[in-house]
């Protein structure tokens, strides 16, 4: 997961690799998806490679360390 600021809003980007989408199930689309909630926007895409973005750029570190616990919410399922 990556997080910018670009005018003004927040930016993210989820890349996962081949071997975590087949052994994990993991899908960036969801991620990037779930970890955008938090910074009030949305978005998806690819299993490997997701965009999103967010309008509350206060709450981007916050996103950023919830990110570890979110793609462990994906792994349990």
């Amino acid at each position: 997961m990556l997080a910018s600021i670009v005018e003004g809003k927040v930016q993210l980007v989820c890349i996962v690799t081949e071997d975590l989408i087949g052994s994990r199930k993991l899908d960036a689309g969801k991620i990037v998806g779930a970890v955008a909630k938090l910074v009030g926007g949305g978005g998806g895409g690819r299993p490997h490679i997701a965009t999103a973005g967010g309008k509350d750029i206060t709450r981007i570190d916050e996103a950023i360390n919830q990110t570890k616990s979110i793609v462990e919410s994906f792994i349990r399922k």
